[in-house]
């Protein structure tokens, strides 16, 4: 029983919980949507780097829309870089797993209120009350965006690097980190994002976590230049809703994280100490006997 109980502790001693940051983007461009299947017109419109409507979803006649991914990455990560390099799954694993959230109008807008597109198809998502008509979000009008709900997590393959073993984990923490518009005016336009009792203001807007914060027609830095305000990540539900002026959403920049273990695989002369230790920790209790 002793050395068993010893080999057990060795064994676990070097074992490590990976946490490792992963983007993801989700956009709304001329051609393609993760809101919408058609424009207000009927013109059809394309997944959005995999991001997509689950059911047929034209701009003008829906109140709600629920997009959804299918992940497949192929892992690159490596020891050398804590396994958080690359794409944060190791190198000989991949990982599949569905994402999916809803945007709608929220409870504060105008009733009768309908999701559509700005007037320029590619600059966003606005908010209407006539059916068919396209517009931006106005100051007495809202969205309402879901948790992200991640389901169906795969890891399969095996370790490249023969010195470890991998134990899969999961994919958690989804939330959203950015926001993404094309015409959003700082100096004369205001955005509230509120989750809970918490707010973040953009624009001329203040909140209980950050205000007049910045939202530009990308989804964040390169450092050093005056782009997207990157914020802690609210994981929702959480509301958006125009306290002045009159701007579209393009874009939602989520993060999340990939979540395993790593144990290292003990030195072949570390095995052999442990061995010896067990056998004198049981032969220790045989005399005591």
């Amino acid at each position: 029983m002793a050395a068993f109980l010893c080999v057990g502790i060795v064994a676990s001693a070097s074992a490590a919980t990976i946490t490792a940051p992963r983007i993801e983007n989700v956009n709304h461009a001329a051609a393609d949507s993760a809101f919408f299947t058609a424009t207000t017109t009927n013109t059809p419109l394309a997944a959005s780097d995999g991001w997509a409507p689950i059911a047929s979803t034209q701009a003008g006649a829906v109140s709600t829309t629920t997009t959804k991914k299918s992940f497949s990455i192929v892992g690159d990560s490596t020891a050398a870089g804590n396994w958080v390099d690359g794409n944060g799954v190791p190198a000989g694993i991949s990982l599949t797993f569905d994402a999916q959230f809803t945007v709608g109008v929220a409870p504060s807008s105008p009733a009768g209120s309908l999701l559509t597109h700005a007037a320029s198809v590619g600059n966003g998502v606005g908010i209407v009350q006539m059916a068919g008509a396209t517009g931006e979000l106005d100051g007495n009008e809202g969205l309402g965006v879901s948790a992200v709900t991640v389901s169906n997590v795969v890891f399969s393959g095996s370790l490249t690097d023969p010195n470890f073993n991998f134990t899969p984990g999961t994919v958690s923490g989804f939330g959203t980190r950015v926001l993404r518009s094309s015409t959003f005016l700082e100096g004369s336009e205001g955005l509230v994002l509120t989750q809970g009792a918490d707010t973040l203001g953009f624009g001329t807007a203040t909140g209980t976590l950050g205000s007049n914060l910045i939202i530009d027609n990308n989804f964040g830095p390169p450092p050093g230049t005056a782009t997207s305000s990157i914020f802690a990540r609210q994981t929702g539900p959480y509301t958006l809703a125009m306290t002045a002026g009159t701007a579209p959403l393009k874009g939602i920049g989520f993060g999340y994280d990939v979540v395993y273990e790593i144990n290292a695989v003990p030195e072949p002369a570390g095995l052999a100490l442990a061995a010896l230790g067990c056998l004198g920790l049981a032969g220790a209790r045989s005399r005591r006997r």
